[in-house]
């Protein structure tokens, strides 16, 4: 017999195929789950003099559910503002469960009807989109504030 616990119900969940030796259990997806919450997952015997081991096992598995992907925005340079030049990009990201681990930054040209992207090389036209990417570790919860830069030179 398996046990379940710490997860609410929606709707009625299958048993289990019971049997020897290793065992899977496919019944329970993502949507009886909730992000941002912690689960119990354990295992309980019970062998052929129906004897039970404890539920609470060692063997057991806790683990944080998170299907919410993080929140990031630019804050430099501002919405619909007007540079001379622009040295430096920054922003802030956000994740409630999981934290940050990574922010990727991209910049493309908008004048001329082009899809011309800043890379490590300069502007590159037709590459595709292009990312650069900057990685933190942070906890659930944490803002992590970033900034990009090109050493080589602002970007123009």
């Amino acid at each position: 017999m398996v046990e379940i616990v710490g997860v609410q119900r929606k709707r009625h969940l299958p048993r289990p195929t019971l049997g020897v030796g290793n065992w899977t259990y496919s019944g329970l997806d993502s949507s009886y789950l909730e992000s941002g919450t912690s689960y119990y997952i354990t295992a309980r015997g019970l062998d052929a003099a129906i004897n039970t081991e404890d539920w609470y096992s060692i063997r057991g598995s806790t683990f944080t559910f998170d299907n919410i992907g993080p929140l990031s925005k630019i804050i430099y340079p501002a919405t619909s503002g007007s540079y001379s030049s622009l040295g430096t990009i920054s922003g802030t990201s956000y994740d409630a469960t999981s934290g940050p681990s990574r922010v990727s930054v991209s910049v493309r040209d908008l004048d001329g009807g082009t899809s011309d992207y800043w890379t490590n090389l300069g502007w590159q036209t037709n590459v595709g989109e292009y990312w650069t990417d900057i990685s933190t570790t942070l906890a659930g919860g944490s803002t992590f504030y970033w900034q990009y830069y090109d050493r080589r030179s602002a970007l123009t």
